[in-house]
């Protein structure tokens, strides 16, 4: 059962955001620290490029050991998975061990394009935009951690060798895991990329339950957020028939849709107030603070008509850019004063789950992470205490303004887990 909780919360929680990692130099880089299956893999990233380099790695300059694995990121904008196996040979080796496996996709700098790198059954298919190679991959992989960027392990050889190899601008992290689906990776139908934002919808995420938009409110709003995807930011729209209380599973509604990624928000508007619900990480693309103050000098029109005054406010100025804070670690002699609020809701969490109060619990965790632990915790209530017993050995080691890493010990080993500030609530995000 303790496996089946963590394998669970592994999955769920660690991906509750899209994790963004900025490269600026040829030494950045970052450990993906998820355990990982070694015959059934699959990485989603999002890449948007200035020059290339190492997207993925688990050796470095060093001497490889079989399965070792790297992505790279040719000048020229194209994709090439490269897996170490001396014992095979012709085909995709290079003469030198490594089986060199090229997407012949040439991608713009500067424009995000989506990468999927999946192993499974013997075959490895590397997807670059829309285009899709496969080839025969029997080899398992060495099982060494994964970063992203520049490869942490080879530093010993020093500056008279080219250690620092990562590329510059940036990967994200959408999925890390097994396998999703059968077939190999491919493109949602309807998905076409616009420009250089966002990829655009089957249909838009405009939903009218009070029934007062009108054909051309419809295509204003797509208008208008057609042109915020071109910035980069997939917001969706709701005209909620009742006093809204939580916008989340509108959100949940699009993405499982395809009408949103996971990077995104919905705005509910209903009569006198409104509802915002967006990916933890969403601030940094466009400040809540902003949506609220665009409502609030809108608020004296009817709902519906509102949304559109909204939408003009988001897309007039600058977007307002609120970068997550630096973690600072934390000094194991001088721990700091708690302010009461990340301790207290990191307790009354913990309480929620020896008391197996779904309700309470999930209304503590991440919006995906509650969607999916909730299904979790009604049919087996005693992961709750499971989970509790894990929580209760927490250890705080960073904390910034909006983000907390605590180090909790189950069975003997570690893992980190992470809390982040939504709405005014510490909330477990990652685990």
């Amino acid at each position: 059962m303790r496996a089946l909780l963590l394998g669970s919360l592994m999955t769920l929680s660690v991906w509750a955001a899209e994790i963004p990692v900025d490269l600026k130099a040829p030494s950045d880089g970052a450990r993906i620290s998820n355990p990982y299956n070694t015959r059934d893999l699959e990485v989603e990233l999002r890449v948007t490029w200035s020059k290339g380099g190492t997207v993925l790695d688990t050796v470095g300059i060093n001497a490889a050991p079989t399965g070792s694995l790297t992505l790279a990121l040719g000048a020229d904008g194209t994709f090439s998975a490269n897996v170490y196996d001396r014992s095979r040979q012709g085909g995709t080796n290079a003469g030198n061990g490594w089986q060199v496996m090229n997407n012949p996709t040439r991608t713009a700098a500067g424009q995000p394009v989506k990468v999927i790198l999946k192993l499974k059954d013997g075959k490895l298919a590397l997807l670059v935009g829309d285009t899709v190679q496969r080839w025969d991959c029997p080899t398992a992989l060495s099982g060494q951690p994964i970063y992203v960027g520049d490869f942490k392990g080879d530093e010993a050889f020093g500056s008279k060798y080219n250690i620092y190899r990562s590329m510059i601008g940036q990967v994200v992290l959408v999925y890390f895991g097994a396998s999703r689906a059968a077939g190999g990776p491919t493109t949602p139908v309807g998905s076409t990329t616009t420009g250089s934002g966002l990829p655009k919808p089957a249909t838009e995420p405009i939903l009218d339950e009070a029934g007062v938009l009108s054909a051309v409110d419809r295509e204003q709003l797509a208008d208008g957020l057609a042109r915020l995807r071109a910035r980069g930011i997939a917001l969706g729209l709701v005209v909620s028939a009742t006093v809204p209380t939580d916008a989340a599973p509108y959100r949940q509604r699009f993405i499982d849709r395809k009408q949103l990624p996971q990077l995104s928000a919905v705005l509910v508007d209903y009569a006198d107030r409104y509802v915002f619900a967006y990916d933890t990480r969403f601030a940094d693309l466009l400040s809540p603070a902003k949506v609220g103050a665009a409502w609030k000098q809108q608020s004296a029109l009817p709902a519906g008509k509102r949304l559109l005054a909204v939408m003009e406010g988001l897309l007039s100025g600058r977007v307002v850019s609120n970068p997550v804070d630096p973690v600072k670690p934390i000094d194991p002699v001088k721990p700091p004063v708690s302010t009461g609020s990340l301790a207290g809701d990191g307790s009354a969490l913990e309480a929620a789950l020896k008391a197996r109060d779904v309700a309470g619990a999930t209304s503590l965790l991440a919006p995906e992470a509650a969607t999916r632990c909730r299904t979790l915790f009604t049919q087996r209530p005693e992961a709750m205490a499971q989970l509790a017993t894990v929580l209760a050995t927490r250890r705080l080691v960073a904390q910034g303004a909006r983000m907390a890493e605590y180090e909790v010990t189950d069975a003997g080993r570690r893992y980190p887990c992470i809390f982040e500030l939504i709405d005014g609530r510490w909330c477990l995000s990652r685990f």
